[in-house]
């Protein structure tokens, strides 16, 4: 008895949920890092938009 109305439970909030979220807008930013050293030696990273990532790139991942 007990498992059958858990399971109903969980099935009612899967349907349910999405019904609250609909109004929630995400927006995902892909920026791949460029490292380059200045006339000093020292490293500056700078992000820029990626177009295209290749394996093992530094990339950061932002989300709003």
């Amino acid at each position: 008895m007990l498992r059958g109305s858990l399971f109903a439970l969980s099935l009612l909030t899967a349907f349910i949920a999405p019904a609250y979220a609909t109004g929630l807008q995400a927006e995902q930013i892909v920026e791949v890092a460029t490292v380059s050293v200045d006339e000093n030696g020292q490293e500056q990273v700078t992000y820029m938009l990626a177009e295209e990532v290749a394996p093992g790139d530094q990339v950061r991942y932002t989300i709003n």
